[in-house]
């Protein structure tokens, strides 16, 4: 049988960052505090505002009272708004929804066709509208090794062009080595209808990764 494991969360506190950074000695507040980081997620992947921007990462830390959002987006513009309006906004919305003083930060991803959960949305909104999902994998398999991936692993899971049978095709070109530690590789399970879109990048090796 397959152990199979999030490649993110396999290489977290070796090459990978936390996406959640605090600590409370208060047991009380733990629960609260998880809870508080999975609502705050969720309001952002559901916004329009985000969806715009195309964000990549939701990362969270909290100091004290204040609690501090970093999203890191494709076009961090869209985000920001002019003069800082639409990201005032969300800032308003978050804070309704912990009741705590929230400040959002925005960072620019340094290229695109290097972030799977950019390439999977690309991958899903072009499958909406039904372009041929193998035309697909390799026209995207080939843009990310030209833009300098080691390698990339590209998956469609389920009901392929309509057909009543589930299956799955998927496209290796490189090498993506998933057990070695210190490889940085940007993995999304994108869930598109009734099919699933596990993206692999691998992008090189971390040798400022401390041993595990």
């Amino acid at each position: 049988m397959g152990h199979k494991t999030s490649p993110i969360g396999f290489r977290v506190g070796v090459s990978e960052p936390w996406r959640s950074r605090w600590f409370t000695r208060n047991k009380r507040d733990m629960g609260k505090f998880i809870i508080e980081d999975y609502r705050i997620r969720k309001l952002v992947r559901r916004s329009e505002k985000c969806r715009d921007a195309g964000v990549s990462r939701v990362e969270i830390e909290r100091m004290g009272d204040l609690v501090r959002v970093v999203l890191v987006a494709a076009r961090p513009g869209a985000l920001v708004g002019k003069r800082g309006v639409r990201a005032g906004q969300l800032e308003e919305e978050l804070t309704k929804l912990t009741k705590q003083r929230i400040e959002v930060v925005v960072r620019n991803i340094e290229n695109v066709m290097l972030d799977a959960q950019l390439v999977g949305d690309s991958i899903a909104a072009e499958l909406e509208r039904r372009v041929p999902h193998k035309r697909l994998m390799h026209k995207y398999a080939e843009n990310i090794m030209n833009e300098g991936a080691k390698g990339v692993k590209l998956m469609v899971k389920g009901r392929l062009g309509g057909a009543e049978i589930a299956r799955d095709e998927h496209i290796v070109v490189g090498k993506v080595p998933l057990t070695t530690l210190t490889a940085e590789i940007s993995f999304r399970l994108h869930v598109y209808m009734s099919c699933t879109l596990p993206t692999h990048c691998f992008t090189g090796v971390n040798t400022h990764s401390r041993d595990r």
